[in-house]
């Protein structure tokens, strides 16, 4: 069957928990070993909203910085991004810039959803609550905190970040 679909980069440093997310949604099921991503691992989900279905195309794209040169051929035709940190990682909280350039550059405005992962690991939280929102609203993005190990909140990031991109949640939070 064909459905309407919608592509969604994921990106952010390395080993904040972008493909555990997106194992998550898609498999529901939590990664337990680290595995390198290698340039990017495509993965399909399908969603209903509004009473129709509609494909959601995951980019999970490698952070490690030696794979800064092949993300731009795999950024073309994002129609929305989600920016992903680790609450236990000061280094991938002030890179979230560095990211959000990337994307620009390669593919101007896009509906963002910025995220902090591994929200579960409460003992080695180095970001705060209060400083993820005060970016997202900085961005003038949406903010939600996840954890990929426990699915909080996983299906609403990507649901969020789709209805951004089709037009079914008010625009005005998406401002670039």
């Amino acid at each position: 069957m064909n459905y309407p679909i919608v592509k969604c980069s994921i990106v952010g440093n390395g080993r904040v928990g972008k493909s555990s997310l997106c194992a998550h949604l898609v498999e529901k099921q939590t990664t337990k070993d680290y595995d390198l991503t290698v340039g990017v691992s495509i993965l399909t989900h399908l969603l209903q909203m509004n009473g129709s279905a509609l494909k959601l195309l995951l980019y999970d794209l490698a952070g490690q910085p030696h794979f800064k040169s092949v993300r731009p051929a795999f950024y073309a035709g994002t129609e929305a991004a989600v920016v992903v940190f680790s609450v236990t990682d000061r280094g991938s909280f002030y890179d979230v810039n560095h990211w959000l350039r990337e994307l620009k550059s390669c593919v101007g405005s896009v509906p963002m959803v910025l995220v902090g992962n591994k929200c579960d690991e409460t003992s080695k939280r180095e970001i705060q609550s209060s400083e993820g929102m005060d970016l997202a609203n900085h961005l003038g993005i949406p903010y939600i905190e996840t954890s990929a190990r426990t699915g909080s909140n996983v299906e609403k990031v990507f649901e969020l970040a789709t209805r951004l991109a089709v037009g079914y949640t008010e625009p005005s939070v998406v401002a670039f």
